[in-house]
């Protein structure tokens, strides 16, 4: 098992501050970019619920990747939500190459309507942008009393295939959310790599050394220098490499998208599809 090590493990690399003003300062950053305010909330939203549960690359340390891919063209800040098929119980959104958290923001909350009328509801959303973090949607349904699914896809592949060097499938992330009677519920968030990109980039930024097996540097070798690492290796084997390539699929061609082997370009810029779940358990019961 990896030793879990906490950083920063110098308290002067973060400044703690209260939710309240960054979440205002965040959204007033946003809408500035041209978001409307609601959608700008929504988006200062997820970021923090990430940075609450201590995934701070996923959190408002996104900010700056966000309005520098607005000032590019690559995020429309007004991207308009588009309906491409839909059932009582499905549906198939175009983000619009809009803010990630926002389409799946929007993506979850149809999903859990449809399951409050149907028992199941599931959306799928094409054209998308890095939503973030996945706990952050299940969440969403958990709060609502339901259960609830999502993964989603990210740009071209970086995890290496069972027993390979070389990256053939992507860094998938998923969670499933389940409410419970007493207490907290259960939320499950994890990457089908051993660590995420956003993992390895943090203890970069930190100085703070990967464990073995985690990366391959760019001559195929484990390296535990996180400045160094260039393709991820499969969580547990196999068995991570198979639930990416299933994710993949879900948060791909599904959405009427690509697999991570017909993805060229970056999580920024590349178009990134979600996939959405959720269950109505009264219904079963």
């Amino acid at each position: 098992m990896t030793e879990y090590v906490p950083f920063p493990s110098d308290p002067s690399q973060e400044k703690i501050v209260p939710i309240a003003p960054l979440r205002k300062l965040v959204s007033a950053i946003l809408e500035r970019r041209g978001m409307y305010g609601y959608e700008a909330d929504m988006a200062a939203d997820r970021m923090i619920d990430a940075d609450l549960w201590g995934k701070h690359a996923h959190g408002c340390r996104m900010l700056g990747q966000l309005v520098a891919a607005m000032d590019t063209g690559d995020i429309d800040p007004r991207a308009e939500m588009i309906t491409e098929a839909e059932t009582a119980a499905m549906a198939v959104l175009d983000a619009g190459e809009g803010v990630g958290q926002v389409a799946a923001t929007k993506a979850m909350q149809l999903a859990i309507r449809k399951a409050r009328d149907t028992g199941t509801g599931t959306v799928a959303v094409k054209r998308s942008r890095d939503f973030g973090t996945a706990a952050s949607y299940v969440q969403l349904a958990v709060d609502d009393g339901l259960i609830g699914f999502c993964t989603t896809s990210t740009s071209g592949p970086t995890v290496a295939a069972y027993g390979s060097r070389t990256p053939a499938t992507a860094d998938n992330s998923l969670a499933w959310g389940v409410p419970t009677r007493e207490g907290a519920p259960l939320v499950l968030d994890l990457s089908c790599a051993g660590a995420s990109w956003a993992e390895v980039k943090s203890r970069a930024l930190y100085g703070v050394p990967l464990p073995a097996g985690w990366t391959l540097d760019a001559d195929g070798h484990d390296t535990q220098d996180p400045k160094a690492a260039c393709t991820l290796l499969p969580a547990g084997g196999f068995h991570g490499f198979g639930l990416s390539l299933v994710c993949s699929v879900l948060a791909g061609p599904l959405a009427g998208g690509k697999m991570p082997s017909q993805k060229k370009h970056g999580y920024l810029t590349e178009p990134i599809e979600h996939f959405f779940y959720a269950i109505d358990f009264s219904k079963f019961i």
